[in-house]
């Protein structure tokens, strides 16, 4: 089943809801004492705080395992930057947020997910912070990713008239000769709604 959007957005919910808390290397998973000991030999003090240790037993994941726990395809952040399928800047997204929302919200060594609130991003946020809906201030975000492993719904716009219905529709090939049906919505009435209508339920 494609992984959607929406379905992610309603995983950093949860993550939120049930407290996540953030273990560099952990992918959404309930560990031990030993098994954050391990991952702190494994990669070092700076990444994986002595503080963390207090979080055995609770449910832990890293920033890029909370887009991997959902689309069951393990990337690092930088993975996910590398594969993606298409970028914008902050400054794109502030002005056109809706177009964005499910995106990855991406800075060097780090990931989050613009949220459906504008203004905001989901992120397991780093040892201090945990799993968060913050405000897009909160990091020196660089650019927003269309992700590779989520499926997006394409944003299309309505036809309104016969000229844009008629482009449409030839495009697809489902109009042959545009000087023929030009000539026939001259004749018969309302032929240019059925035109447009054609064009919008493709």
């Amino acid at each position: 089943m494609a992984k959607t959007a929406e379905g992610l957005l309603e995983h950093c919910r949860q993550a939120l809801k049930n407290n996540v808390q953030y273990v560099y290397g952990a992918k959404m998973e309930v560990l031990t004492y030993n098994q954050i000991k391990a991952l702190q030999n494994t990669y070092g003090k700076s990444y994986v705080w002595d503080s963390d240790l207090n979080k055995a037993g609770k449910i832990c994941c890293d920033c890029s395992g909370l887009i991997s726990s959902y689309t069951g395809i393990v990337r690092s952040s930088s993975g996910y930057a590398s594969t993606a399928v298409d970028t914008a800047t902050i400054s794109q997204l502030k002005g056109n947020w809706e177009k964005y929302v499910g995106w990855g919200i991406w800075l060097q060594g780090h990931i989050g997910v613009v949220s459906d609130t504008e203004g905001y991003y989901y992120a397991m946020d780093g040892s201090s912070r945990n799993m968060v809906h913050y405000p897009i201030s909160k990091n020196n975000w660089t650019k927003v990713i269309k992700l590779k492993d989520i499926s997006y719904r394409e944003v299309r716009e309505v036809v309104k008239t016969y000229d844009e219905a008629a482009k449409v529709l030839v495009a697809k090939g489902v109009i042959a000769s545009r000087e023929y049906w030009d000539n026939a919505v001259k004749c018969v009435k309302y032929l240019d709604q059925l035109i447009i209508n054609m064009a919008n339920s493709l």
